[in-house]
């Protein structure tokens, strides 16, 4: 063969394909490192323990259920059995995964937007929480993103993208309640897109190609490959119980809770991202080619979205934290609008200071003064992080200590930082400044958010209180089952041969699916509602809050399940140090069961 002809590695391995590859690298590593460690929460135990029982020839207990993620566990743990970390393993694979989709924006973001977009989706700690948690939520967001891709790759004319686009609404929409919402962002932003542009018309075979891709994925998705056809009917419910969510609902998050979740968890990507819609609008009449898309402004649309998905989630009286994600997404997307603009300093300055002469080349003097420039700007961008890493400093020494002198102390470098800002803006003038003011908090902001992922998602320290979550699994859904398997060793000759009664308290009950997803092993299990029968076993696993008659011959401990914690009544230093580190020194209040063991 001519070796004109081999392929090359080098042609296709470019600078920038190596940069996504170390990004899903790194994202990997957030997403499945010590994927098992955490216990699982109540929403998550409810998932997992729904994708077991159908393993055992069971019926689905519960409701709010992701189909298309029970037939995803149910299939793994037919294939190798169940755990913590294999429940989470497909969000943390379907999270992972979606850091690339922004490759294929690359000619409407440009490639440093594409990469930024990725970047922040990477490395947002509402992704990377909810990428190693075991629910639908990222399933939606990344099917929206996917579908969101996929729909503008179509209207480029791409035919193929239409059947992707399909499947990937079948896939969101047997993903959770939210992607109804989705659906109705999407048909607002294609019909005003189709509106401003000449239509074209679809063939008929690009049509059925792509009924069939959603109809495959959709119907196999929730029926796990057509081995559980009541997914269909969870799937069907999908829509009433997201529109019932937007009903008051008593106990449940507060208004603001998506808001301040968004300030307080996503400072990267909520501030790139009004930056990008910031820059969007700048750039609204004379649009640039790649940030524009039919004569509407790409940007438009994703701040539409952003706003319209903050909006229900704020208005829904069943509100979620991961219902956060479809906000998220739009603002990544976002941000990879805000930064080429930062990365086209070097044009600030673009011309030579010496008098040209007719005929004469002048590129040597172009570069002295760019790289003149660029160094002047990296100077102040260099003192700048200085001053902002003493900053922080103080700040955090004052969490510790809560000495008064301390913020006094602190005083200087921001007052030194903002004075050297004025002056440099008054000399080198105001747009080389703002730039060098915005590379600045931009690092600012991407190191607090990778400290944000890894505290929110895998910091075990006992004082952290991420709070994502009201509810979360406490150590208890450990030693529980541990301590179970040590007395069935002693009586039962097996660690799970022992006879142990467990007590529900009605089908509301949210310890149900945690104790049937913890002794998931025990073979014989017997669950009795609100009580104990005459015959009652040796064991009893009863919540706390039920009276039982057992008498004197059992001997009670309790065991915490669900650790509930929120800032809410946090004020002044302990409210300085939760939002700084997200640690506490309170102990949260615990929902706990009593194990009753018969003295023998």
């Amino acid at each position: 063969m001519d070796q004109d002809y081999e392929p090359k590695a080098e042609s296709w391995l470019t600078l920038e394909r190596a940069v996504y590859g170390v990004l899903l690298l790194a994202a990997a590593w957030l997403r499945f490192l010590h994927l098992g460690v955490r216990p699982l929460g109540p929403e998550e135990a409810a998932q997992a323990w729904a994708a077991w029982r159908l393993t055992q020839g069971l019926e689905v207990i519960g409701s709010g259920h992701s189909p298309l993620l029970l037939s995803l566990q149910y299939l793994t743990f037919l294939i190798t059995g169940a755990g913590d970390a294999l429940a989470r393993f497909w969000p943390a694979l379907v999270g992972t995964g979606m850091v690339l989709l922004p490759y294929a924006l690359r000619q409407r973001l440009g490639r440093v937007g594409a990469l930024a977009a990725s970047f922040v989706l990477a490395f947002s700690p509402t992704m990377v929480f909810f990428s190693r948690h075991s629910s639908g939520h990222i399933f939606v967001a990344a099917g929206a993103l996917a579908l969101f891709v996929a729909l503008l790759n179509w209207l480029d004319g791409r035919e193929r993208w239409l059947v992707f686009a399909a499947a990937a609404a079948g896939a969101m929409l047997a993903s959770g309640p939210e992607a109804w919402l989705m659906i109705l962002v999407f048909i607002g932003l294609v019909w005003a897109l189709k509106a401003s542009q000449s239509a074209f018309p679809i063939p008929q075979s690009a049509i059925r190609n792509a009924l069939l891709a959603f109809g495959l994925t959709f119907g196999l998705g929730s029926t796990a490959l057509l081995l559980h056809w009541r997914g269909l009917g969870l799937a069907a419910d999908l829509l009433p119980a997201w529109l019932s969510s937007f009903l008051p609902r008593a106990g449940g998050y507060p208004w603001y809770w998506p808001a301040l979740r968004l300030l307080l968890d996503e400072p990267l990507a909520l501030f790139a991202g009004l930056a990008g819609i910031a820059w969007g609008l700048r750039r609204g009449d004379h649009p640039h080619p790649s940030l524009s898309l039919s004569g509407e402004g790409l940007g438009r649309g994703l701040a539409v979205w952003a706003g319209v998905a903050l909006l229900a989630t704020t208005l829904a009286g069943g509100r979620q934290p991961g219902d956060l994600l479809l906000v998220v997404v739009p603002l990544a997307l976002l941000a990879g609008q805000a930064l080429p603009p930062l990365a086209e300093t070097s044009k600030l300055k673009a011309q030579s200071s010496k008098p040209q002469r007719a005929g004469q080349r002048t590129e040597g003097d172009f570069e002295f003064e760019v790289w003149g420039w660029k160094f002047e700007v990296g100077l102040l961008l260099l003192v700048m992080l200085v001053l902002l890493v003493t900053l922080a400093i103080w700040l955090a020494t004052y969490s510790r200590t809560y000495m008064g002198q301390v913020l006094w102390v602190a005083l200087a470098p921001a007052g030194l930082l903002l004075v050297i800002i004025v002056l440099y803006g008054f000399w080198s003038g105001w747009a080389v400044t703002a730039r060098a003011a915005g590379v600045a908090a931009l690092l600012v902001l991407v190191l607090f958010s990778l400290s944000l992922a890894w505290g929110l998602s895998l910091d075990f320290n006992p004082a952290r209180r991420g709070a994502v979550l009201r509810d979360m699994g406490a150590y208890g859904m450990r030693s529980l089952p541990a301590t179970l398997e040590i007395l069935s060793s002693q009586r039962a000759n097996d660690p799970h041969e022992l006879a142990v009664d467990v007590v529900t308290a009605g089908e509301d009950d949210r310890l149900t699916p945690l104790l049937g997803w913890a002794l998931r092993d025990f073979v014989r299990l017997r669950w009795v509602e609100k009580g104990v029968t005459a015959d009652a076993a040796a064991v009893v696993v009863a919540p706390e809050r039920l009276e039982l008659p057992l008498g004197e011959g059992y001997a009670g401990q309790d065991f915490p399940l669900i650790a509930r914690w929120t800032p809410q009544g946090l004020s002044g230093k302990p409210l300085w140090r939760w939002l700084l580190y997200r640690e506490a020194t309170a102990a949260p209040p615990m929902e706990s069961v009593v194990l009753w063991v018969r003295r023998s």
